[in-house]
C-alpha cells in the first residue's frame, strides 16, 4: 500500500484544487531592462519569446486593449503580445492538468499492478501450501480453487460479479466434494448431493469460516476496486479539462493585467494580488464550477484510502486466505462424522458403492480403484491410454489371479469385497483417507474372527485368512509409516494447523495400538509450535517485558497442550501422562533458564525483577488446575539467581543508605503547600503508616527528616519486593536483607545521638528514631507475619538491639 500512502497525502493538500493549478500556472509578466520606449522589449519567457516594442511613444488611442494617451505598442505589437500571452497562458494550463492527470493515472496503474500481485502471489501460495498438505486430493480438485480466485481477479477488472454468491458456490461446492471423500463407501448420485447442499446451511460444516471470510473479502475488494476506479475517473476527470478552451475575455484581462504596463512604459510593474485573484477568477469560472463537487469526491477517496489503511485492508485478507480456508476444512474434518449422520438422517441413508468387478473373457474378476474425489477423471484419456501398458497390467492381473487361484481356492462364501480389501486399502492410504483405511481393517478382522471354525459358522479356508491377515499387517505398517510422516515436523512443513491438525493422525495411531508412537510423535509436535510461537515475541523494549510477553506465551501454549493431550489426544488413558510430564519438565527447564539468562544481569534491579517473577509463578501455578505442577522446578531454578539478586540489592542499598546518612542535616522536612502534604499524607497511609498526621506541625512541615521519609519509603518498597519473590527457600536471605538495611539506617540515627555537634537536634533525632522502630518498623513486622504467617526472628531482633534509641 506504499503508493496509496503517497497518494493519500497528495490529496491531503487540496482545497480548491482547480483554482489553484491555475494560479500556478501564471506566465511571466512583462520584463524590461529600461523604462522608456526606445529598449522597450516584451518576454514572455527570457531567452525564448521576446516581442520588440516602439522605440518610442505614439498615441494609444487606437489600441483595442492597452488604450492610453501614449503606448509603446502599436496595434500590431499588441496583437502579438495577446497572443504571447494567450499561448503562454494556455500552455502551461494544459502542462498542470496534464501532470495530474498523469499522476492520478500512474497511481491507478500502479494500485492496479500491486493488488494484481498481490493476488498472484497469494494464489501461488494457496496451490503450494494445499499441494504440500493435501497430495493428490487437491490435486484432483484443484480447478474448485482455481475458478474462486479467477472469480476475484474478475471482479476486479471487470465488476459484475457477486461476491458474496461466488464464495457461497465456492463453499457449496466444496461441502459437496469432501462429504463425498469422507463418505468414500457410499455412492451419491446429483439428487442425493443436492439434499447434502441443503443441509449445509443448518449444519454449519466449516464453522463461522465462510461467513466472516466472505464479508471480509466483499468489503475489501469492493472499497480496493473503488478506489482503483475512483483514481482512473479522477485522471479522466483532470484529462478533459485539458481541452476548455480559453475565453476571450480571460485572454483579454490577462492581456490587460500582463501585458499592458509593459506598453505603457511600465515593464517591472506587476499587479497586485487583489487584481490578479480576480483575472484569474474570471478565466476558471468554468472550471471552479467542479470545485465543490471535486472536493465531496477527493474526501470519498480520502475515507476509502483510510479504511484499506484500517480494517479493509486487502493485503489482510488475501495473504492468509489459504490458511483460513484451510481452517475451514479442518473444522469439517473434525465434525465429520456429526455432519454425515445429520445428512444421512434427513436424506436417508446412501447405498454402499464398492467397485464392481467387471468379468473378463476368461471368466477372472478385475477391479479398478475408484477415487471418490476424481470427478475431474477425463474418461477420453483412459481410452487413449496405451495399448502396450493395458496388456501388460491385463497379464499382469492374470498372473496375480492365478497365482491367488493356486494359492487359495476361494469358495463361494468369500464376499466380494473381502477380496478386494488389499486394493482398497492401498487406495485409501494413498489418497490420505486413513480413519475410513483404519474402519477397513478392523471390518475385515472382525469379518475373519467371526469365520473361524470355533464360532460354529460357515469358515473360510485357513490358507485364505492367513494370506489375508499377512495383507493386513502389511497395509497396517504401511498406515503406520504415513501417519508417522504427517505429524513428523520438517522445515519445510507449515506449523499453522497447530495440534488440531494432527488429532486425526493421533487418533488413528492410537486405535492401531500404536500409543507410545502417537505420544512421541505428538509431544515433539508440541516441541516444535511452541519454539515456533516463541520465536514470534518481538525483542522491543527492555528485556523485562519480553521475557514477560515470552512467559505469556510459553504457559498459555503449555496450558493448552495439557488440555490437548487429556481431553483429545490421549483422553481417559495414562498412556501419555508420564511421557508428557517428562516434556513437559525438560522444556520448562529449558525456558527457566532463559528467563534466568535474560533477567540476571547486571543493571537488572529487585525492583523490576520481583513483578515479572511474580507473573511467573502465578502462570506456573495456573497449571496445577491441570494437574502439571512445576513451581518446585521454578522455585529451584530461581533460588540461586535470586539470592544473588538479593545480595546485591542489600549492597546497594546500604551503599545508598550511608550516602544519604553522610548529607542528613537533621532538618524538619518541608511539604512545600498543603496539596502536597495532602497527596504525602495518602500516600503513606495508603502504605500503612496511618499516625504520620501526628507529625506534622503548621500546615507543611513535617517533624521529620528527609534522610527518614527517603529510608521509609526505600524499606517499604523493598519489602514488597521480597513478599512478590518469597519461597520458602528465600526466607533467610530475605530476611537478612530486610535485617542489614534496617540496621544500617538506625546506625546511622545511633552514631547522630552521640555526635555532640548535633546536641541542638538531639530532640529531633530521637523522634526519627521513635518513628522508625515504632512505627516503620512495627508496620513492616506486621505485614510479614501477615504473608508468611509467622513472626520475623530478624526483625525482632532489630528492634530489639535499638530500642533503646527511642
Amino acid at each position: 500500500m506504499l503508493f496509496s500512502n503517497n497518494l493519500i497525502n497528495h490529496y491531503s493538500t487540496r482545497r480548491k484544487l482547480i483554482s489553484v493549478f491555475i494560479l500556478v500556472s501564471l506566465i511571466s509578466v512583462v520584463r524590461s531592462r529600461d523604462l522608456s520606449c526606445a529598449n522597450a522589449k516584451y518576454f514572455t519567457n527570457p531567452g525564448k519569446v521576446a516581442v520588440d516594442l516602439l522605440k518610442s511613444p505614439v498615441n494609444g488611442e487606437s489600441l483595442k486593449i492597452c488604450t492610453s494617451r501614449l503606448t509603446c505598442c502599436s496595434q500590431e505589437q499588441e496583437i502579438q503580445v495577446h497572443n504571447v500571452i494567450r499561448s503562454s497562458y494556455d500552455k502551461h494550463l494544459k502542462q498542470t492538468l496534464y501532470t495530474l492527470s498523469s499522476v492520478l493515472k500512474s497511481r491507478a496503474h500502479r494500485f492496479d499492478g500491486f493488488f494484481k500481485e498481490l493476488l498472484s502471489t497469494s494464489k501461488k501460495s494457496f496451490h503450494d501450501m494445499f499441494k504440500r498438505t493435501y497430495g493428490i486430493i487437491y490435486e484432483q480438485n484443484s480447478f474448485l480453487f482455481t475458478d474462486l480466485f479467477e472469480e476475484l481477479e474478475k471482479y476486479f477488472s471487470k465488476g459484475n460479479v457477486d461476491l458474496i454468491e461466488v464464495m457461497d458456490n465456492f463453499f457449496s461446492i466444496l461441502y459437496q466434494k469432501m462429504f463425498t471423500v469422507l463418505n468414500a463407501q457410499y455412492t451419491f448420485d446429483d439428487k442425493y448431493l443436492v439434499c447434502v447442499s441443503e443441509h449445509m446451511k443448518d449444519l454449519k460444516p466449516f464453522g463461522d469460516v465462510p461467513s466472516k471470510l466472505s464479508v471480509q473479502l466483499k468489503r475489501s475488494f469492493v472499497a480496493t476496486r473503488t478506489f482503483q476506479q475512483s483514481l482512473n475517473v479522477a485522471g479522466d476527470i483532470v484529462h478533459n479539462m485539458i481541452n476548455m478552451p480559453i475565453s476571450l475575455e480571460c485572454a483579454r484581462s490577462m492581456t490587460k493585467m500582463a501585458g499592458c504596463p509593459m506598453c505603457q512604459g511600465y515593464p517591472n510593474l506587476k499587479p497586485c494580488y487583489n487584481y490578479c485573484a480576480n483575472v484569474m477568477k474570471g478565466c476558471v469560472a468554468f472550471q471552479s464550477e467542479l470545485d465543490h463537487e471535486w472536493n465531496v469526491f477527493v474526501d470519498a477517496i480520502e475515507k476509502i484510502a483510510e479504511r484499506l489503511l484500517g480494517p479493509f485492508n486487502i493485503e489482510m485478507v488475501v495473504e492468509p486466505i489459504n490458511i483460513k480456508i484451510s481452517e475451514a476444512i479442518m473444522n469439517f474434518q473434525e465434525n465429520s462424522q456429526h455432519v454425515s449422520q445429520r445428512v444421512f438422517s434427513g436424506c436417508g441413508k446412501p447405498i454402499l458403492g464398492r467397485r464392481k468387478r467387471q468379468v473378463s473373457n476368461s471368466g477372472r474378476t478385475n477391479s479398478r480403484p475408484a477415487f471418490p474425489l476424481s470427478e475431474t477423471i477425463d474418461e477420453e484419456e483412459e481410452e487413449d491410454e496405451d495399448e502396450d501398458e493395458e496388456d501388460e497390467d491385463e497379464e499382469e492381473e492374470e498372473e496375480e489371479e492365478e497365482s491367488r487361484a493356486s494359492a487359495v481356492s476361494p469358495s463361494p462364501f468369500i464376499p466380494e469385497w473381502l477380496l478386494e480389501v488389499p486394493e482398497d486399502l492401498d487406495v485409501l492410504i494413498v489418497e490420505r483417507h486413513f480413519e475410513d483405511a483404519y474402519n477397513l481393517i478392523e471390518k475385515t478382522r472382525e469379518f475373519l474372527n467371526e469365520t473361524q471354525p470355533s464360532t460354529g459358522r460357515e469358515s473360510l479356508d485357513v490358507s485364505f485368512v492367513t494370506e489375508m491377515r499377512k495383507k493386513l499387517d502389511t497395509r497396517v505398517d504401511t498406515l503406520t509409516v504415513m501417519l508417522t510422516k504427517e505429524l513428523k515436523v520438517t522445515p519445510e512443513k507449515s506449523l499453522q494447523g497447530g495440534l488440531r491438525s494432527a488429532r486425526p493422525f493421533i487418533r488413528v495411531l492410537n486405535q492401531l495400538n500404536k500409543a507410545s508412537l502417537s505420544c512421541d510423535l505428538f509431544l515433539a509436535l508440541c516441541s516444535s509450535i511452541l519454539r515456533a510461537q516463541l520465536k514470534r515475541v518481538r525483542r522491543d523494549g527492555p528485556a523485562l517485558n519480553y521475557v514477560s510477553s515470552a512467559s505469556t506465551v510459553f504457559f498459555t501454549n503449555l496450558s493448552l497442550m495439557t488440555t490437548e493431550l487429556q481431553k483429545v489426544a490421549f483422553p481417559g488413558t495414562g498412556e501419555c501422562a508420564a511421557a508428557f510430564v517428562v516434556w513437559a519438565t525438560r522444556e520448562f527447564n529449558l525456558f527457566v533458564s532463559y528467563v534466568i539468562r535474560e533477567l540476571f544481569v547486571t543493571q537488572s534491579s529487585l525492583s523490576s525483577l520481583s513483578p515479572c517473577i511474580a507473573a511467573v509463578s502465578t502462570k506456573c501455578d495456573q497449571l496445577t488446575s491441570l494437574g502439571l505442577d512445576l513451581r518446585y522446578l521454578l522455585d529451584g531454578a530461581l533460588r540461586g539467581p535470586l539470592t544473588k539478586a538479593l545480595k546485591e540489592t542489600r549492597d546497594k542499598l546500604t551503599d545508598t543508605i550511608k550516602l544519604r546518612c553522610s548529607e542528613d542535616k537533621w532538618k524538619p522536612f518541608n511539604l512545600n503547600n498543603r496539596q502536597q502534604r495532602d497527596k504525602f499524607l495518602a500516600e503513606f497511609s495508603e502504605a500503612g503508616l496511618t499516625s504520620m498526621t501526628s507529625y506534622l506541625t503548621g500546615d507543611c512541615w513535617l517533624r521529620l527528616s528527609n534522610n527518614t521519609i527517603l529510608f521509609t519509603r526505600l524499606y517499604l518498597s523493598l519489602l514488597q519486593d521480597c513478599f512478590q519473590l518469597a519461597t520458602s527457600e528465600l526466607l533467610y536471605s530475605i530476611e537478612d536483607t530486610l535485617y542489614v538495611v534496617m540496621q544500617h539506617q538506625l546506625k546511622h540515627v545511633d552514631a547522630s545521638l552521640r555526635n555532640d555537634q548535633l546536641a541542638d537536634e538531639r530532640e529531633f533525632i530521637v523522634q526519627n528514631a521513635d518513628f522508625i522502630l515504632n512505627n516503620l518498623l512495627t508496620l513492616c513486622e506486621n505485614k510479614f507475619e501477615q504473608h508468611f504467617q509467622f513472626k520475623s526472628k530478624k526483625l525482632a531482633q532489630v528492634k530489639k538491639e535499638f530500642q533503646h534509641l527511642a
